[in-house]
């Protein structure tokens, strides 16, 4: 399969607050490279519900479910034997303590990605990632753990990571908001401090999900009720604003099965490459 066509990356990171979309725009991204593309897309999510598993059989699209346990056990047994990694892993202490410090999952977890990308060059990984918070804890605890280790085969791990995401030939950032002011401006906020959380500035945008300005339906009607007239007002009002901080936008889809939804949305999602 073609690799690098254009401006694709190897990985892309899709955020925003909870609510907004972000892991039906990454699934229907996915789909694009997938069928668009022509690309060989590894889905990753920490979501294990049924669902995402027969949605992904169905669209014919390999997906990771991430488990922390799962992914520090590979990694400590990179650096010495299963032997010490089950050891470790299976320590009570180990498991209360790294639960309590989210940050050192988040962690594990790039670094399981980043190695899958360099053991498999022909693939693109489409990551659901966490919601905006908790993206910018992930990527401030690059640098706290940086700090504290400050070399070392750690300090030189959580390094490499911090470049591959700053490598803007290599990943992006797709951060979905919903056409509102609150959504907007938090989805403006996380962007400003994403850029001062890595060593390197991390290729981000922001584009727009559920926009009522191209809702297909909204065309076809002479009288706007006053709810949806007074929206469309205010996305509008929006995108003057920050006509340079938002990428793009899609439309709400009026579909309720979530196959139709992605399907509807995968050709329209060629300006998040």
């Amino acid at each position: 399969m073609p690799l690098h066509q254009d401006n694709i990356k190897r990985l892309y990171l899709f955020s925003g607050k909870g609510g907004v979309g972000k892991t039906t725009t990454s699934i229907a991204f996915a789909n694009y490279l997938k069928l668009k593309k022509d690309q060989n897309v590894l889905y990753l999510t920490f979501d294990n519900t049924s669902a995402i598993s027969q949605l992904m059989n169905d669209l014919n699209i390999n997906y990771q479910e991430l488990d922390f346990f799962d992914n520090v056990t590979k990694y400590i047994e990179s650096k010495f034997n299963s032997l010490v990694a089950k050891t470790i892993t299976h320590n009570s202490f180990f498991k209360a303590t790294t639960n309590m410090v989210p940050g050192v999952q988040y962690i594990i977890h790039l670094g399981h990605i980043i190695n899958e990308l360099e053991k498999n060059p022909n693939i693109i990984a489409v990551f659901d990632a966490p919601s905006s918070g908790h993206l910018l804890v992930m990527l401030e605890s690059l640098n706290t753990f940086g700090n504290i280790f400050k070399s070392g085969i750690i300090f030189n791990d959580i390094l490499k990571v911090q470049n591959y995401l700053g490598d803007k030939s290599f990943s992006k950032i797709n951060l979905c908001t919903l056409p509102s002011y609150m959504s907007v401006n938090e989805a403006l906020d996380t962007k400003n401090k994403v850029t001062v959380l890595n060593s390197k500035s991390i290729n981000t945008n922001i584009f727009i999900n559920s926009s009522y300005l191209l809702m297909k339906e909204v065309k076809d009607i002479i009288q706007l009720p006053l709810f949806l007239a007074d929206k469309i007002r205010i996305e509008t009002e929006i995108l003057n604003e920050n006509k340079n901080h938002i990428t793009t936008s899609f439309p709400f889809i009026t579909e309720t099965n979530y196959s139709d939804i992605i399907n509807e949305l995968t050709p329209l999602m060629g300006s998040l490459e």
